[in-house]
Parts: structure tokens; sequence; C-alpha cells
């Protein structure tokens, strides 16, 4: 039986990286990499970021795939200003709106 050292290497049975046996990912290594696993929810994603919008041709589809992505996340980040927009119909907005944004926020 075999002893080995606490914290080494072979106690673990890691071997040590090497860049050749890691999956093409255009220099971008990830956890699962090292550990040789599956990522499971990037299994079948090998979309690049700019795709094309509504097949339209490229350069103009991949600019309108990119607007897209910017205008929903321009909306999902407005919920926070809708309460600083309606402070003016408070009766104390000093005392409402810190209590609306720790509700907000869940704090």
């Amino acid at each position: 039986m075999r002893t080995y050292s606490k914290g080494s290497p072979q106690m673990y049975n890691l071997r040590k990286p090497d860049a050749s046996t890691f999956p093409n990912h255009d220099g971008e290594y990830t956890i699962c990499d090292l550990f040789n696993t599956n990522r499971i929810g990037f299994r079948y994603w090998n979309e690049s970021p700019w795709v094309q919008y509504e097949d339209i041709s490229a350069p103009a589809g991949r600019f309108l795939g990119g607007l897209s992505a910017f205008v929903n996340g321009i909306y999902t980040y407005s919920g926070a200003e809708s309460v600083v927009l309606v402070s003016r119909e408070t009766r104390i907005p000093i005392k409402e709106i810190p209590s609306v944004i720790k509700r907000f926020y869940g704090g």
C-alpha cells in the first residue's frame, strides 16, 4: 500500500495538466477541462456570441443580433430605475425609497 503526503497530487490522483490533451476551446480552459469531465450546460453549444439575426446576411445580421442582446439587457436592468421614476409620487421619498430598494434587491 502506497502512502502519500498530505496535499500531494498523487494523493488525489490528479495528473499534471497538459495543453495537448485538452479539447480545443480557442484558449478557454474551464475547471471541467482540468478534471476531464463534461460541461453539462455547454455540451451542445457551439455558437459564437455574434450570430446572425433572423437569417439576415452578415454584417448587418450580426449587428442586429448584438443590438437585440443589448436591448434585452437594458430591459432587464431597468427594473431598479422604475423605483426612482415613481419617487416623486410618494409622500416621504427619503423614508420610502430606501425601503422599496431593500425589498427590490432582497435585503
